[in-house]
């Protein structure tokens, strides 16, 4: 018998509230879920669940049996992850990255680790939107967007800033605008993952825009191609026109609000998760991700002598 495996069973139960979606989180039946149960209670001599029909419910002996359970699976888990942690990555994580702008952005970071991990190799993919990786098969997706999905984690890697600013070409017959409510008179650029509803946080609290989108789309060159011919105003990844504005090809605008933060995040199938390749890319990307992007800005370059 498999105490541990038993002991994760009756942990996962209590979370999940009964044997039929614990046993669908952990890929078999009901009935082997009762067993593992069973032999549990066995093992400690107490009844652990009072079950109906229709629900599973902790008794007292379960309930005070609950956090050493949980304690000692945490102390294994530890111990397991330091004997992991000293053996060589390998494997080869299939990701797949929703944009143009975040597929640039990850580009070098997936090369360092590979550079890093020499037993690993990557299978990467960009697509238009960020999906349920349980539906296309990858092991991490990687994207910007709130939705979540049965039985994958969302695993956050790091704060996604943007910045609003156009080209001084743009303004050449038009004034700058000084409140987000002045960009329904203005040409602005947006992209399908974000929409046309553009939110900022200023001193009067939240305040929601929406925009007419003389451009949209989701690539990255094209958006920074209108943004220098001045075609328009943009929210764009700040880290795709930091050059821009220091070299004074863009200007920012509206540096009283800030647009509303957005989070890149990974979603992982949960019998993913804990794959040594794909936790040992997952923390990668987290760090290098967050040195990057959650840096004080730098300071402009002073205007040019004429």
């Amino acid at each position: 018998m498999d105490t541990l495996q038993n002991m994760r069973t009756f942990a996962l139960v209590v979370r999940l509230g009964s044997f039929s979606a614990t046993a669908r989180r952990m890929g078999t039946t009901p009935s082997v879920i009762a067993k593992r149960i069973d032999q549990l209670e066995h093992q400690l001599g107490v009844e652990l669940f009072r079950r109906t029909t229709r629900k599973v419910a902790l008794t007292g002996e379960g309930a005070s049996l609950l956090p050493r359970c949980v304690r000692i699976l945490a102390e294994y888990d530890d111990l397991k992850g330091q004997r992991s942690s000293r053996r060589r990555v390998e494997g080869r994580p299939r990701v797949r990255i929703a944009g143009a702008a975040s597929a640039m952005l990850l580009a070098p970071i997936f090369c360092e680790f590979i550079e890093a991990h020499p037993d690993v190799e990557l299978d990467v993919e960009q697509s238009d939107k960020l999906s349920n990786p349980m539906e296309n098969g990858c092991d991490i997706a990687v994207g910007l967007g709130s939705t979540t999905y049965q039985d994958v984690i969302d695993f956050p890697l790091a704060a996604y800033p943007r910045t609003v600013c156009a080209s001084t070409r743009y303004f050449s017959k038009r004034d700058k605008p000084r409140h987000p409510r002045e960009l329904v008179f203005h040409e602005c650029m947006t992209s399908p993952a974000l929409g046309s509803t553009w939110r900022f946080t200023g001193a009067e609290g939240e305040i929601a825009v929406e925009v007419r989108a003389r451009l949209s789309g989701n690539n990255s060159i094209l958006l920074r191609e209108a943004l220098m011919r001045g075609i328009g105003i943009a929210m764009a990844p700040s880290f795709l026109v930091a050059e821009s504005i220091r070299d004074g090809d863009l200007i920012t605008l509206l540096e009283d609000f800030t647009p509303s933060p957005l989070w890149l995040k990974a979603l992982v199938p949960e019998n993913k998760f804990d794959v040594p390749s794909v936790k040992s890319l997952l923390a990668f990307m987290r760090d290098k991700l967050r040195s990057q992007l959650e840096q004080p800005p730098k300071k402009e370059k002073e205007t040019r002598s004429r």
